[in-house]
Parts: structure tokens; C-alpha cells; sequence
């Protein structure tokens, strides 16, 4: 009986090492740092899951005066820990807890036009031949239009995702506010339901 009571102890043990070794690996798969540029496309109904970025329950597009054309520049500067991440993660399912856990972070800015951005998590983790990267604002992606002022709605944060190959090249969507969900996988998906968004061409870095 002991003999199996050990057994069993040591086998689950192996399984949560094997876990933990898998999750680190994953993360430690990650896109450069650094400069990425893109040009904003079309900014529309993602369909709940049919491009990059889909989804995103409240999530809005980046309106006003800035258009398809416009430049965003994305400086990352480092790409948050496991242990931010773990953090992040159980503050999920509420709000204010989720926002000041990740006030505490600065991982980059984001300039849109000529309005620059607080980038507060960044997270990249390899996906096949791809490397994904997600970028979080606490404040939004929210372009103050002239005479069009933009309200950050409760529970939701700007939201960037690019996926890129080994050269930094690829594309991307943007969301000014949505929801997110911080998965065990590392990546960081936007809310489910369909919603606008604004599609990220030609990124490089």
C-alpha cells in the first residue's frame, strides 16, 4: 500500500514537473524585442473568430480621423515574467484587481498616429513556424480624436496581436477595448463574441 501510495505521489509530481518544464519552454520561444512597425488596414466585424484577433465581447475599432494608412509603432521593451503572468491569471474575473495588477507593468509604449500609449504586458510564444505576440494597454488603445473623446469601458484593455515569422515580418489586428482572457498556454486571446476591429498590415520589424 505505501509502496502504491509512493508510486502515485511520484508519478504526479513527474506529470506537474513535465507541465511546468512544457509551459516554461513555450514561453522561453519568444519574438525579439524591440521596434515593430505596422500600417493600419481596414477596421471591421471580425466575425467571432475568422482573422487574427478575432473575438472580443465590448471590444471598438480605433475611429475618428485615424484611417487606413495610419502608422502604428510598437516598441516593446521586455515581455513580462512567468510570474506576471501567473499573477495576471488570477485576477481574471475581476476587473479592478486585473487593472491594478497590470498598472503595475510597462512593458513598451504604442504610437498610433501621433498619439503614444502606455504598452503595460507583452507576451510572445511560438505557435508552429509563427511567433505570436500580444500587446495589453491598461488605458486602451484609444485615439482622442478632435472633439471625439474615447471612455475606456470597465474590464476591457487595448489589445494587440501580431503573428510573425523568424524575421519579424507578418500581420496583426488591433483592438482599441476589449475583454481578454489570459490563457495556461501563455497566449492572450480577446473576448469571444464578435466585434470590430482594425487589421495590422505589413509588420515588420
Amino acid at each position: 500500500m505505501t509502496l502504491t501510495l509512493r508510486s502515485t505521489k511520484l508519478a504526479a509530481l513527474a506529470m506537474a514537473l513535465a507541465f511546468s518544464a512544457a509551459t516554461s519552454l513555450a514561453l522561453a520561444a519568444q519574438a525579439p524585442t524591440g521596434a515593430y512597425q505596422a500600417v493600419m488596414g481596414a477596421t471591421g466585424a471580425t466575425g467571432g473568430g475568422a482573422v487574427i484577433g478575432a473575438g472580443g465581447g465590448g471590444a471598438s475599432g480605433v475611429g475618428g480621423t485615424v484611417t487606413a494608412g495610419t502608422l502604428v509603432n510598437m516598441n516593446i521593451t521586455k515581455y513580462i515574467t512567468e510570474e506576471d503572468l501567473a499573477t495576471l491569471q488570477a485576477a481574471q474575473g475581476d476587473p479592478k484587481a486585473f487593472a491594478d495588477a497590470l498598472a503595475k507593468l510597462n512593458c513598451g509604449s504604442v504610437t498610433i498616429g501621433k498619439q503614444t500609449f502606455q504598452v503595460n504586458a507583452a507576451q510572445s510564444v511560438q505557435a508552429g513556424s509563427e511567433y505570436l505576440i500580444f500587446l495589453l494597454g491598461g488605458k486602451g488603445f484609444l485615439y482622442e480624436a478632435a472633439n471625439t473623446p474615447h471612455t475606456l469601458k470597465a474590464g476591457t484593455v487595448g489589445y494587440i496581436r501580431l503573428a510573425v515569422n523568424s524575421s519579424g515580418k507578418g500581420g496583426g489586428m488591433m483592438y482599441s477595448a476589449t475583454a481578454v482572457t489570459l490563457e495556461k498556454n501563455g497566449q492572450i486571446k480577446a473576448g469571444a463574441a464578435a466585434a470590430t476591429a482594425t487589421k495590422l498590415n505589413d509588420v515588420h520589424r
